[in-house]
């Protein structure tokens, strides 16, 4: 298990994840290996994909056959729709033992706004926007409560008050759940110039 979060702020979409690998990822580094693939998969450097759950068996197979299907798209509006058929496609029927698959794309689209979208196997992929942020993973409660006064602000915080928030709330749940998240923190910036690491 893993946790990842994603949040806009005044200078981009801050997103962040611990180093832990599932059961699906033996030896995988997840926090680099997640938010780091933007440049790989769409040759656009202002999106990124963040896997959670333990569904996806071969995280590398998901992404290159997913590059495949973008067939060349390099916006986020097309790249929404793509990545739900996809998913629908490929992952509708979960492996055995496998109880779920989630997906956060995050990036800027061709208007320069910020844009969070969450896919989710137990609601059939069907892409579920956030005004604010999404945190997803096990163990999400105490990141929820950290993040509730970024989430209920009608303004965007400020970025650097994101970041630690961000890496407060990974912090304080790989103190609670050692065996599921670590202390392994990732955190990038999504901008309209492209993925800043902080």
């Amino acid at each position: 298990m893993t946790l990842v979060i994603a949040c806009k702020s005044k200078d981009g979409i801050v997103i962040a994840s611990d180093g832990k690998a599932s059961r699906s990822y033996p030896g995988l580094n997840r926090a680099t290996e997640t938010i780091e693939n933007a440049q790989k998969i769409y040759n656009y450097e202002k999106c990124s994909i963040l896997p959670y759950g333990d569904g996806l068996e071969d995280y590398h197979t998901f992404l290159e056959g997913f590059a495949e299907s973008l067939n060349g798209t390099i916006d986020y509006e097309s790249s929404i729709e793509k990545l739900q058929n996809y998913l629908s496609e490929e992952y509708m029927f979960l492996p055995p033992g496998v109880q779920f698959i989630g997906i956060i794309l995050a990036g800027i689209d061709k208007d320069g706004n910020q844009q969070i979208n969450a896919f989710m196997s137990n609601t059939g992929y069907i892409p579920r926007s956030s005004d604010k942020a999404y945190i997803h993973g096990g163990y999400t409660k105490i990141a929820y409560e950290i993040f509730d006064e970024v989430v209920g602000k009608d303004s965007l915080k400020d970025t650097a008050e994101v970041i630690q928030l961000a890496k407060r709330a990974i912090s304080e749940t790989a103190k609670a759940f050692t065996a599921h998240v670590n202390n392994n923190i990732t955190v990038k910036l999504i901008t309209s110039n492209g993925i800043i690491s902080l």
